[in-house]
């Protein structure tokens, strides 16, 4: 069987400008190796972004399969400056410039034994300090909202007989928050808010019909364990169907239903409703003479939308409707380039109706330049969250490997606000 031990470090400061906010401290892309050549979720070959139960269909008795006979042990972090200025104007003052920084950081521990009958998982989240909000308060101060949660989840997966795989998650994580004043030396401390228990079950049957497997999940989610504002919680249903017609061609469905049942103290709404999603993923791929051609494509409809902003959880009465496109060339083990399209058109269901629609474009690619090194690049343009400059490397040496990814964001034109995101991870062969 195969080792490794994968040691992935970073920093991550974070910041916000007036009346905005964002939990988020890491790369668009789950993965540090696509992180390098853009924002690429179809074609670009990659161990966080496969086709299978456990990546597309998130159900966790697909442990078993995913990355199957890696046996690893990993730490993450990601070093993530975001850099927000804001532009503001008067007929005495002219142009006036701000810059707005937080700080922010993220440390995960994961840790993952496989063996061809099961699999075992470990993941806690023992850092996540994150920005929340920045603007003013009732006296007219300005104000930072951090946040600090911790997450630990254990994952178990296995496959008594070829024709049965199943599995099961628990997952406890809590949250903290304070505030910052600017401009007084002024904070206050860290007080728990919302703490979450959950539990997972999933089941697969590999072998349902001839060229399809299919897969069901169950997930329950309950807040307000302990002394917090946020009480109720939810519960998920969700089927996955996997048709593979030949070898080389491969299609995903998977279907998601959420019931949610939130509330946030006694002088905020309650947060309930019906959450469906469905979404298809196609992978078609041609080999000739150690070449590759990959095509993909995505389908996808989520409606309502939930969503947490300020660290406040709401649901968006909105239909999203997305898909993508994407082709890539693999020219031996020298070079892989690629492209993809993506679009989501996202309408308001309720009386004030308003239409939305996203667009954007991924080119990226990947060159073996001598031995041990490969350098990636990669440019995204999105028509209203500008532009994405993604550049990475891999060197390798004996039994270590090292991956470097560096990401440069303009977003917001009209406010200037720009993110700068670096990640490096070591990765240790026994």
């Amino acid at each position: 069987m195969k080792r490794a031990t994968i040691i992935f470090l970073g920093l991550i400061p974070f910041s916000l400008y007036a009346l905005w906010g964002n939990e988020s401290v890491e790369f668009r892309s789950k993965s540090l190796r696509t992180a390098g050549m853009g924002f690429f979720l179809l074609v670009m070959d990659d161990q966080l972004y496969e086709l299978n139960f456990y990546d597309f269909g998130a159900n966790v008795a697909g442990l078993v399969e995913d990355d199957s006979g890696t046996t690893f042990i990993r730490t993450t972090g990601i070093e993530h400056k975001n850099v927000g200025i804001t532009k503001s104007w008067s007929r005495d003052e002219g142009w006036n410039v701000k810059e707005k920084w937080a700080t922010g950081r993220k440390v995960d521990l994961e840790g993952v034994y496989r063996t061809p009958v099961y699999a075992i998982k470990i993941k806690t989240t023992p850092v996540l300090n994150a920005p929340l909000f920045w603007g003013t308060d009732m006296s007219a101060r300005e104000i930072l909202m951090k946040s600090k949660t911790r997450d630990f989840a254990f994952t178990y997966a296995q496959s008594p007989t070829t024709n049965f795989t199943w599995g099961g998650e628990i997952r406890f994580s809590d949250r903290y928050e304070k505030n910052e004043y600017k401009d007084v030396d002024t904070t206050t401390y860290y007080t728990k808010d919302k703490d979450t228990g959950a539990i997972k079950i999933g089941a697969i049957l590999p072998e349902f019909t001839e060229n399809v497997s299919v897969g069901f999940n169950f997930e329950g989610r309950k807040l307000g364990m302990g002394e917090t504002d946020y009480t109720g919680g939810g519960v998920g249903f969700g089927t996955q169907v996997f048709y593979t017609p030949k070898t080389h061609i491969k299609l995903g469905l998977r279907a998601n239903l959420q019931v949610i049942d939130e509330k946030m103290g006694e002088y905020f709404p309650e947060t309930s409703g019906t959450l469906k999603d469905i979404a298809l993923k196609g992978l078609y791929t041609l080999k000739r003479e150690g070449n590759r051609i990959n095509l993909g494509l995505w389908l996808g409809y989520a409606s309502p939308i939930y969503e947490e902003i300020f660290g406040f959880s709401f649901i968006n009465e909105e239909r999203h409707l997305d898909y993508g496109l994407g082709i890539s060339y693999f020219n031996r083990d020298r070079a892989a380039i690629g492209i993809e399209l993506h679009q989501k058109k996202t309408e308001n269901t309720e009386e004030s109706k308003y239409y939305y629609h996203y667009e954007e474009i991924c080119i990226g690619g990947e060159l073996h330049i001598d031995g041990p090194l490969f350098v990636r690049a990669g440019y995204s343009l999105t028509k209203w969250d500008g532009e994405l400059y993604c550049f990475g490397l891999t060197f390798l040496a004996n039994r270590i490997r090292c991956d470097a990814a560096y990401n440069f964001e303009q977003i917001s034109p009209w406010l200037e606000e720009k993110n700068h995101t670096f990640g490096i991870s070591l990765t240790f062969y026994p």
